[in-house]
């Protein structure tokens, strides 16, 4: 599965906003957006994690399903 550069998008975004803002501020903004890039992070982990888990689950079934088939397939030949 194909891991997309969340910090990257958002660090992106976030430049535009940091070169706006006043100097004083930049450094807050900059730990506030590093902040959310590590807890958006993790909760992208977590999503990728659980949906891999439900596509093995459907991957497992679909193999029970296939074999249950030929099963019922053999026994009305």
């Amino acid at each position: 599965m194909m891991r997309v550069d969340y910090n990257m998008i958002i660090h992106l975004h976030l430049a535009k906003i940091l070169l706006q803002g006043p100097p004083p501020k930049r450094q807050r903004i900059a730990q506030l957006a590093t902040r959310f890039i590590e807890s958006f992070n993790d909760k992208m982990d977590a999503l990728m994690t659980h949906f891999g888990k439900i596509a093995d689950k459907c991957q497992i079934i679909h193999s029970w399903i296939l074999q249950k088939g030929i099963w019922l397939e053999r026994l009305t030949n």
